[in-house]
């Protein structure tokens, strides 16, 4: 069985092979900026972008505590104060915890609190927030030394405020201890 599908495009005529390693094309328009030219303006696109919080560590969290203050989702948006749809979200626990999480996303870093504490973030820095995403202990599949979980079809449209990065912090839902570097997450960004 073949891999490779055809697929109508843009609501052309027009039929492309789409697989694995042939994605649909990006979409394109005319430059406007230049009356009279056919340059072509890439318009949109889409990111997988990793990143590696610190996670509180010097004990066990408890439900409700500041587990990693904002770290930045770097480049999320394509131009600086761009839209983005966080389309999905990956976490491998290599600690094997499997705790239930929020992520709490920003268009600009500030601390909830104090990690391991419950977070006491002022009125005007709560105005940053942009979105919340919870991570259940139900996501998790378990890999034996760690455990993975992966979210689908978020569809949580952010902006970020100035320059491209938006930031993500983390508040447990559960009981555990973790290790400094115990949480990898990926985000799956689709971008303006």
């Amino acid at each position: 069985m073949s891999d490779t599908v055809m697929v109508a495009y843009q609501g052309t005529r027009d039929v492309v092979p789409v697989s694995p390693t042939t994605p649909l094309p990006v979409k394109s328009v005319i430059d406007q900026t230049t009356p009279g030219t056919t340059d072509r303006v890439t318009v949109g696109g889409s990111d997988v972008i990793d990143v590696l919080p610190t996670l509180y560590a010097a004990g066990a969290v408890s439900d409700g505590v500041v587990l990693f203050n904002p770290i930045a989702i770097t480049n999320a948006a394509r131009t600086s104060g761009g839209l983005l749809g966080l389309q999905s979200i990956e976490v491998l626990d290599e600690d094997d915890l499997g705790l239930a999480f929020d992520l709490i996303f920003m268009d600009a870093s500030s601390n909830l609190g104090t990690l391991g504490s419950a977070p006491n973030i002022t009125d005007a820095n709560a105005r940053k927030i942009i979105g919340r995403v919870s991570i259940a202990t139900g996501d998790y599949y378990d890999l034996g030394a760690s455990r993975f979980a992966s979210v689908h079809n978020v569809g949580l449209m952010m902006k970020s405020l100035a320059g491209r990065d938006i930031y993500v912090a983390g508040i447990a839902r559960g009981a555990g201890t973790y290790t400094a570097n115990g949480l990898r997450l990926k985000f799956g960004v689709a971008q303006d």
